[in-house]
């Protein structure tokens, strides 16, 4: 039987739940964020060639890609 003393059960149950509701706070600011851009129509553009997604705000209808130059045309959702 491991012996553990009242004080440091105590730290490692208040430390894995600081880390539980870190790591929850992490993924929701991920999920939001990403939200955030997709909510930008228009600005989000993903080359057929390469897949690569960027944000280009100058573009209205055609975009080139920044990683293999090609360009992109818009599509309609």
């Amino acid at each position: 039987m491991i012996k553990v003393e009242l004080s440091v059960a105590l730290a490692l149950y208040l430390l894995s739940g600081m880390i539980f509701v870190f790591t929850i706070w992490c993924l929701s600011e991920v999920r939001k964020r990403a939200k955030d851009l997709e909510s930008e129509e228009g600005f989000v553009w993903r080359c057929p060639t390469c897949t690569h997604i960027y944000v280009d705000s100058k573009a209205d209808e055609i975009s080139r890609c920044p990683l293999c130059k090609s360009l992109v045309k818009k599509e309609m959702n």
